[in-house]
């Protein structure tokens, strides 16, 4: 199945997921906010939420909010992901999805140090490990 399709079934069965999460659909640009998660960026924004989704557990608790998890996935994978993309793309993968007030969802994640880590706390953990991989140059120590 396609991304394209994934979201589609996903739109489906919730009529008032938009790109900025679960919206009024009296509300003006709703149904181009809808169409941006079937475009070619909305399609990115929800394959790199579900590369980040698919490194973390699944719990039944929904502890954590959708517009939260959405900028640890943005961190993780250096791009932009949408509210409604990393909403999307948790129910894609089965992760219990509840709704909240507003745009947000609460999402079945585990615990935080499951999480995958981003780039530059994977980065400070190798040099506080004293590694150093040789092919990074020396000067990104200090960055």
């Amino acid at each position: 199945m396609t991304s394209e399709e994934m979201i589609r079934a996903v739109l489906e069965k919730h009529p008032t997921l938009t790109a900025n999460g679960f919206d009024v659909s009296t509300r003006e640009g709703f149904q181009a906010c809808r169409d941006h998660l079937l475009h070619s960026q909305g399609r990115e924004e929800f394959e790199a939420a579900r590369d980040w989704l698919s490194r973390v557990p699944k719990v039944q608790r929904c502890r954590y909010s959708s517009y939260f998890l959405k900028h640890c996935a943005e961190e993780w994978s250096g791009e932009y992901v949408s509210n409604g993309a990393f909403i999307a793309a948790a129910f894609c993968l089965g992760f219990k999805v509840s709704r909240r007030s507003g745009l947000n969802a609460g999402i079945g994640v585990g615990a935080s140090d499951k999480w995958p880590a981003s780039q530059s706390q994977a980065l400070d953990v190798f040099v506080r490990r004293g590694y150093w991989p040789p092919h990074w140059p020396r000067a990104q120590a200090a960055a």
